[in-house]
């Protein structure tokens, strides 16, 4: 009989306890959740930062090109079709 009291005490104590412990646990649940949150909306930052900072790189290759005369600058990767004037 006394190898089953210390296990039944812990059991009542649980069983006591089960509110505590589930807040617990919903705390700890909803802290890794916002944790895993704001690393994926940093990552989405950085990724953004970068594509902006390619795009400033880019207009500026192609701003130095149109103040030297070279029409890249003007029409980038997408130039007009052999003898396409832009005229009506």
């Amino acid at each position: 009989m006394r190898a089953l009291f210390a296990p039944l005490l812990l059991l009542g104590f649980l069983w006591m306890a089960r509110w505590w412990i589930l807040a617990a646990f919903a705390i700890a649940v909803l802290s890794a959740a916002l944790w895993w949150l704001s690393n994926r909306m940093a990552d989405r930052d950085d990724v953004e930062r970068a594509q902006r900072a390619e795009l400033a790189a880019r207009a500026d290759v192609q701003h130095a090109q149109v103040l030297a005369g070279d029409d890249r600058g003007v029409y980038g990767e997408y130039r007009p079709a052999q003898g396409f004037t832009g005229q009506p």
